[in-house]
């Protein structure tokens, strides 16, 4: 049916239903992980220090935001392209899971260098200069046929 993974490319259609929980669980054991921030690294050319900010601020850490002062609503896409680019081998690592990285950093650099910017605005700067979500849509569009 619609709802099962599509095993030729590995995707799934992160707007289901059953992506969305699987992607609560992915946050928690992203969270969890100790050593996946130095593969990332390894495989990216971003240092151990930006890879371990990015994963905190995207996954871990809370932010003001329009719904209160809490984590971001995990997203199985982001989680997937954590979980490529924190693979031993990094053989599965897709543009926009880079990308993301850049996009992340951008975000989180324009927050701290601008006390009074808020966290959606610093994202759609972010998405202008590193526009992850249209990439993911291209991806998951592409995978899907």
């Amino acid at each position: 049916g619609k709802d099962t993974m599509i095993h030729i490319s590995g995707a799934q259609n992160p707007n289901l239903l059953s992506s969305q929980k699987k992607a609560k669980q992915m946050y928690e054991e992203i969270g969890n992980r100790k050593r996946d921030v130095i593969n990332v690294s390894r495989h990216t050319g971003f240092s151990i220090e930006q890879c371990q900010i990015i994963k905190n601020y995207a996954f871990i850490d809370r932010h003001i935001l329009s719904s209160g002062y809490k984590p971001f609503f995990p997203d199985f896409a982001m989680a997937s392209s954590w979980y490529r680019l924190a693979e031993r081998d990094g053989n599965n690592i897709k543009a926009h899971d880079v990308l993301m990285l850049y996009h992340e950093l951008y975000e989180i650099q324009l927050l701290i260098s601008d006390p009074n910017m808020t966290q959606a605005t610093a994202h759609k700067l972010a998405e202008a200069k590193y526009n992850y979500a249209a990439a993911c849509d291209a991806y998951y569009e592409h995978s899907m046929k």
